[in-house]
């Protein structure tokens, strides 16, 4: 990582770099590592929803334990509830859960 990068910003350059074949598609066990890390929108999203307990005092290697099957759950809910149509046309994968996140954590803000 540069060191001018913190989490959020590697990871989303990261993002845009497998969307391009540089680098691979992060896997589930990927996924639940950034969001850990990060410790931002996709922790946020995931305890809106109410699968993710507080995690504010949790460490590292405990928040991504509890991140992976919350992150887990959020995804086969959407990948069962939508149709083939639906994820083509969202480019359904883990980044894209992982952003819907984001939006879920902003959204209850505004309400």
């Amino acid at each position: 990582m540069f060191l001018q990068f913190g989490p959020l910003i590697a990871y989303l350059l990261t993002a845009n770099y497998s969307y391009t074949g540089i680098v691979s598609s992060p896997s589930l066990d990927d996924m639940a590592d950034a969001i850990a890390h990060i410790n931002a929108g996709g922790i946020k999203g995931l305890e809106a929803l109410g699968i993710l307990p507080d995690t504010h005092n949790m460490k590292l290697d405990a928040r991504i334990a509890a991140v992976k099957p919350a992150f887990e759950a959020f995804y086969d809910f959407l990948d069962k509830a939508l149709t083939a149509e639906q994820k083509r046309i969202i480019g359904f994968d883990y980044i894209m859960v992982e952003h819907a996140l984001c939006k879920i954590a902003h959204l209850k803000v505004l309400l």
